[in-house]
This record gives structure tokens, sequence and C-alpha cells, in this order.
């Protein structure tokens, strides 16, 4: 058992063998949620590895997160992390079941509620308003092409369809029809 200090000075337990490893990757340090977390490039990206997932020599699978089996977090000892479901230590004890339960609520409060969409917005996907006509835009092999200012939201619709066909991908705001190539 060995200590480690992390950027922000706070000093973790972990295996003997781990020391040189994580000294080597460098970066550790503990995040807004509370996670012990690395950003590194590799290959032009910007990367980001939890300290749990370096330690066991690989992520957690989805719907899975690795836990502190006696709660500590600042204890990363292999003997002391283990797989969860997610959210399934939740029933294990009621208090901090409650607490989780209090913030859920509070953080539902404070969100706004969905904006209604005005009565002018066009209803179809592709398609903005532009003064009195409407433009229609496609993303066209990763790129967002201007297809054109339309008089009517359904011209333009039409013409988003178009460029959909035009890719081979169905199109969304008239399906039951084979819109012509423009």
């Amino acid at each position: 058992m060995a200590r480690y200090e992390l950027a922000g000075g706070e000093r973790i337990t972990v295996d003997d063998e781990m020391v040189a490893a994580l000294h080597e990757a460098g970066g550790w340090n503990r995040d807004s949620h509370g996670s012990v977390r690395r950003v590194y490039r590799s290959g032009g990206k910007v990367l980001t590895e939890t300290m749990t997932a370096f330690i066991m020599g690989e992520r957690a699978p989805k719907g899975y997160v690795w836990r502190h089996v006696d709660g500590d977090p600042k204890d990363f000892r292999r003997e002391n992390l283990r797989l969860f479901e997610r959210g399934s230590w939740l029933h294990e004890d009621e208090e901090l079941r409650r607490a989780w339960s209090q913030k859920g609520a509070e953080v539902a409060r404070t969100t706004r509620p969905p904006r209604e969409p005005s009565a002018d917005a066009p209803k179809y996907r592709g398609v903005a308003p532009s003064g009195k006509k409407f433009r229609a835009l496609a993303t066209v092999h990763g790129e967002q092409k201007y297809l054109g200012l339309f008089p009517t939201a359904e011209e333009a619709a039409r013409a988003y369809d178009a460029a959909l066909v035009a890719q081979n991908i169905p199109a969304v705001n008239f399906p039951e029809k084979e819109p012509e190539l423009v």
C-alpha cells in the first residue's frame, strides 16, 4: 500500500506496483464530480481516463461503474474497487438513497421547462425562417450546405428531403412522397 499525490495536492492510497505507472501517466486530478481522472492527448485527440479504469485495466461496461467497496473515495487499491450496476448501491443505504432522491427533486425544480415552439416556427426538419421566407440547410458529408431560400416552409422542406434522397437517406418531412431532385 502506497500514497500517491494528485496534481491538486490530495493524497490517495494505491497499490505499490501502481505508483510508477501513475507517475508516468501523470496529470491525475479530482474533477468537479469527484472522479479522479486525467486529460491527455493521443493521435491529435484530447481524451480523458478515470483512475479506476487505469488501475483496473478497463473501463466499466455500459450500465456499470467502478465503486470503492469500503466507501473511501481516497482508497484506489485494486482490492477495494468492484464493478456495480449503476445506481445499485442506492438500495443498500436508505439515507443515501433519500439524499440522492432529494438532490434529484432539487434539480428538477431548477431546470426550465421545454420551450414551446413559436406559432411561426416551421414544423419541418432542415428548415429555418429567414425574414418572410424559409431557408433549407442540409448536412452533406459532414458539412452543412445551404440549399436555398424558399417562399414557403413546405417548399424548403421538400428541398431538404430531396437532398437526403440524393444521399440515399429516406425523406423525413414527407416520407410518403418521393421528392423531386432539385
